[in-house]
């Protein structure tokens, strides 16, 4: 990996954990990482810390809901509103004109793990809506002028970008947008969970470098790296389950066909199969699944388990070689992770709506290959073929406020508790009799 900067936010990520001191911002060349700028003494978490205090502000969790207040932010009604309100934000953090590499407090401002009252002050009387617009405009500016400056001190216009504040899919597509960027990549699932990650990466290039051998580390790939279970697992928890609640199970050779079949009828199937994704998405294989042209679905999803506040999304999978009939990217990359968002194709935005933000028609989408996943891509050809559309629906297999199902003794407890009425439980058909 030649020619890269890395640039790291909040310091707890996986690419933060290939530097001991989990600096802001450095530079991979020639395998030898080049630390450019030195955090220490500036509040290097600012960022992060205005979003959760501002978050709690409006009433929810902090270090949680912030994914709320970005859905929130486009209800305001358009960009100079948003910028109207920025400013309040703009004025507690700068770029100093002698270390543009680092932001820093301005003048008269507390440090931010103790500025809630100075900052509380400032947000008072002002509506909600036009507090969560106005941060999330702050924090694209924030994050845009930064790695605009990084490319303008260094000249390598390949960004790699990690930290918890990159989970903000609307940022990552304006910093995607930029000119200044040729090729960015955003670690997927890119807070504390994969610090061991990063370590493990850089222990196995400081290895290889002692040895004098070169550093081959392969692409990230699918993130599938969880426990799976096949049919014979499967068949022993329904067994067990079915005295526990009236299931009817049968297996089923053609379970993709099955599935896109009961998809096209309007049917919402939850999924359970193969290995676990890693991280906060779900990605197929732990999903619950419906159409995605009818925004009925959503308040279908949101009373039968998600509970889901609502002016938040959904998101959709879609079939990779597909993508480009659905959204419009500013510059060719591959979207597998959930982890950008796009704009919506006007003349296909019906065929996928209640996948998009509902006010923006935004969308962050999981591009679905054979190579990552046989069996979920082959699912979605399964709905292309009936429907014609190769984009369906896909949120997480979870009760709300719980993690996502593992085993198959957790998707079959969702399937009990919730509203849920189907489940493709490895080559298993369930339905639950109500």
């Amino acid at each position: 990996m030649n020619d890269v900067i890395l640039g790291l936010h909040d310091g707890h990520n996986a690419a933060a954990a290939i530097f001991k001191d989990r600096r802001i911002v450095a530079a991979v060349q020639e395998e030898r990482i080049t630390r450019l700028k030195n955090q220490a003494g500036i509040p290097h978490k600012a960022i992060k810390d205005i979003y959760a205090l501002v978050t709690y502000y409006l009433g929810m969790t902090p270090l949680e809901h912030e994914y709320k207040v970005m859905g929130l932010a486009p209800y305001l009604g358009g960009p100079a509103k948003a910028r109207e309100y920025a400013q309040i934000f703009h004025s507690l953090l700068e770029f100093g004109p002698h270390a543009p590499l680092v932001w820093k407090r301005r003048a008269g401002v507390p440090p931010v793990h103790c500025a809630y009252r100075f900052i509380q002050n400032l947000l008072r009387r002002k509506r909600f809506d036009a507090l969560a617009a106005g941060l999330q405009q702050f924090t694209e500016d924030m994050l845009l002028q930064w790695v605009r400056n990084c490319v303008l001190e260094t000249g390598i216009r390949t960004v790699a970008l990690s930290g918890g504040v990159f989970m903000n899919v609307k940022a990552n597509a304006r910093i995607l947008a930029l000119p200044e960027v040729d090729r960015l990549f955003i670690f997927p699932s890119c807070g504390d969970e994969s610090n061991s990650i990063g370590a493990a990466y850089h222990a196995y290039a400081q290895s290889c470098i002692a040895q004098g051998q070169a550093v081959e580390i392969e692409p990230l790939g699918p993130l599938y790296w969880g426990r799976g279970f096949d049919d014979a697992q499967a068949e022993q928890a329904l067994r067990a389950f079915s005295g526990r609640s009236r299931l009817r199970f049968e297996h089923v050779s053609d379970i993709e066909r099955r599935t896109a079949e009961m998809l096209a009828k309007g049917e919402i199937v939850a999924r359970a199969k193969g290995r676990m994704e890693f991280g906060a998405r779900a990605l197929g294989n732990r999903s619950i699944l419906a159409r995605a042209d009818d925004t009925r679905t959503v308040r279908i999803i949101n009373d039968m388990i998600k509970n889901r506040d609502f002016w938040m999304p959904f998101a959709p999978a879609v079939l990779a070689e597909r993508a480009e009939d659905y959204y419009v990217k500013p510059k060719p990359v591959f979207a597998p992770y959930m982890i950008i968002a796009f704009d919506s194709r006007p003349e296909t935005r019906a065929k996928y709506i209640a996948g998009q933000h509902p006010y923006d028609f935004t969308a962050r989408p999981q591009e679905v290959t054979e190579t990552w996943n046989p069996d979920f891509h082959r699912l979605l050809k399964e709905f292309e073929a009936i429907t014609g559309e190769g984009i369906i629906l896909n949120t997480s297999f979870n009760l709300h406020g719980y993690p996502i199902v593992y085993r198959p003794e957790d998707a079959l407890d969702v399937l009990d508790r919730s509203g849920l009425k189907y489940l493709a439980l490895a080559n298993w058909w369930v339905s639950k009799e109500t």
